[in-house]
């Protein structure tokens, strides 16, 4: 219980210092009862196993232990089961079968191998990789044969007269690759138009046009070209070889002409610079280019000795701060000189005045001394208190800050005994496996009798788990779906196709046994084409006339006949017209 008094009057320049303003005593110091008071659940701790059945647990710290008669803690921990699913099967798959034949001998096949799946994937467990895997195989390409087309009709003449030629051509239907047959020539000619051809006349260049007659107002100027060639056998006629034509057709040029220049004028201004100005007339404007007209007004200075200039001031600016707060200072004001006076102008007045200020006493803030260090504390745990103080240099006058308290408490070791963890006996373990078979597990726990609190020894494990019924189970055989039928091994003549299905769960532990993974069926029965062989074509024999228009042959075989579809043979005869040109001609 406390008691207090109040300053009346505070010591100040030097004065007695005041003594304590209260004071305490002790009262009904006998002890309270102190019930327990326990904090918040914490969240559930992660799952002991992520399968096959597992425990979690959580706790909730003592915030007060019970005393002198308080009520007791209710339990601070509790565990419950978790993860009671089945722990995933990961895929387990067996080794390659070798690679089967490939499925063409030339121009690119494949050819495929496969692996058994030993254990099927359960439980979420790793799916199965790939059990069917193809590489490219006889990737060589085939030998291609070249195939020409039919011949074109024969071309124009290159030439109308003089000897030309003509030729014709045929395409490439199937360029030769891979060591294939070469091709026959694709292209051949012969003569055309041999009659002489007519001679047009042929002039040479211009020569450049001679000077003009005239400089200006009307002149003509002209240009020649030689013969170079003569017409013959009914060519065209040479042209015109000279030609004339007008130059400098611009009038002559005019130029301009002034007359003399005038007296100057006054002078602009008296003092500070002027300005004064003669003139002269234009006689006779320029035209067509002449000589252009100079200036007709000519300006120079006057009267530039400067004028006089007075002093100018602007208006007092407010008075400023004062130079202290306190104990007399003073303050300023100025106004500025707008224009200097110069050439004997009026001199300015003062620009600044002063005056006196802030004339009251200052006023004392009190000041303290360093605080000293906190004395030891009063307990190691559960609360004690510690204290430490200060002394005044300076007492506070004329309305100072005034001092602060000397002395300040502030509680220390606030933080709860540790408490040590105490666990009760181990019960018997559980009877019942988790499961049948594969691998399972029993549990046995023991009791918290007293948490571990305020960094007290934490608990030890309260459940452990011991292995059972861990014989394998049975696992039948499982098949996959029928992939479609691969691509057939030959394009003609009866191949095979295969299809495959793959192993989805290998049997084990006596289930049952796997049937077929492959099967196959003929493909492609039909009868394989054969295209038709021609032979090289014979030299064209002799013109069949002279002149006037004959026609020259030649032949070829048929090698293979074409069968079952193939491409058809062309023809074994050709001709072209020859010696077209009409008899008697030159």
């Amino acid at each position: 219980m406390t008691r207090t008094r109040e300053i009346l009057t505070q010591a100040a320049y030097g004065g007695t210092e005041c003594s304590e303003t209260s004071e305490s005593q002790s009262c009904n110091t006998q002890p309270c009862a102190v019930n327990c008071v326990v904090g918040e659940w914490t969240d559930f701790s992660p799952c002991s196993q992520t399968c096959g059945c597992g425990h979690k647990r959580r706790t909730r710290p003592i915030l007060t232990q019970p005393a002198y008669g308080g009520t007791s803690c209710p339990a601070t921990k509790e565990s419950k089961k978790c993860n009671n699913i089945p722990c995933p099967v990961n895929c387990a798959v067996g080794e390659w079968t070798p690679f089967e034949s490939c499925s063409m001998e030339c121009g690119g096949g494949s050819m495929t191998r496969t692996r058994p799946v030993v254990t099927q994937p359960r439980h979420g467990g790793t799916p199965c990789p790939d059990t069917t895997e193809s590489q490219p195989c006889n990737t060589q390409p085939c030998a291609v044969n070249c195939a020409v087309g039919e011949w074109t009709p024969f071309c124009s003449c290159s030439k109308e007269c003089g000897g030309g030629e003509m030729s014709r051509t045929r395409p490439v239907l199937t360029p030769p690759a891979y060591g294939g047959s070469e091709c026959p020539p694709t292209s051949e000619s012969q003569p055309c138009n041999t009659q002489p051809c007519a001679v047009n006349c042929a002039v040479g260049p211009w020569t450049p046009f001679s000077s003009c007659s005239k400089e200006c107002g009307g002149g003509e100027k002209s240009r020649t070209r030689p013969i170079v060639t003569q017409s013959a056998y009914g060519g065209t006629d040479c042209p015109s070889t000279s030609e004339t034509k007008p130059c400098n057709t611009q009038p002559c040029a005019v130029n301009c002409a002034v007359g003399e220049w005038t007296d100057f004028g006054y002078c602009s201004k008296e003092c500070g610079g002027g300005e004064k100005t003669r003139t002269r007339s234009v006689l006779t404007q320029s035209a067509y280019g002449g000589t252009e007209c100079p200036p007709t007004s000519d300006t120079q200075p006057c009267n530039t000795q400067p004028c006089a200039v007075n002093c100018a001031v602007g208006p007092w600016t407010p008075f400023g701060s004062c130079s202290q707060e306190c104990g007399g200072g003073s303050k300023t004001r100025t106004r500025p000189i707008v224009t200097q006076p110069a050439y004997g102008g009026t001199d300015c007045p003062p620009t600044s005045e002063t005056k006196p200020c802030n004339t009251q006493p200052c006023a004392v803030n009190c000041v303290m001394g360093e605080w000293t260090s906190y004395e030891s504390c009063s307990k190691e745990c559960g609360g004690g208190s510690m204290t430490r103080t200060r002394t005044i240099l300076t007492p506070a006058a004329y309305g100072g800050i005034e001092c602060q308290p000397t002395s300040e408490t502030v509680p220390c070791n606030t933080q709860p005994c540790a408490v040590n963890c105490v666990l009760g006996d181990w019960a018997s373990w559980g009877s019942a496996c988790s499961v049948s078979c594969g691998g399972g597990t029993k549990t046995r726990t023991r009791p918290v009798l007293t948490p571990a609190a305020y960094g007290g020894s934490e608990c030890p494990p309260t459940s452990e788990d011991v292995p059972c019924n861990t014989q394998p189970c049975a696992v039948n055989c499982q098949m996959g779906e029928w992939t479609p039928f691969g691509q057939c091994s030959k394009e003609c003549g009866g191949g095979q196709q295969t299809r495959t299905r793959p192993i989805v769960t290998q049997p084990s532990n006596g289930g049952t046994e796997c049937s077929a993974t492959s099967e196959s069926q003929p493909c492609n029965t039909q009868y394989c084409a054969v295209n038709c062989v021609m032979g090289e074509w014979q030299s064209w024999g002799p013109c069949s006339k002279t002149c006037g228009g004959g026609n020259s042959y030649r032949t070829r075989t048929t090698l293979t006949p074409a069968s079952n579809g193939g491409t058809a043979c062309g023809d074994t005869e050709d001709q072209v017209s020859c010696n077209t040109q009409a008899c008697g001609a030159y």
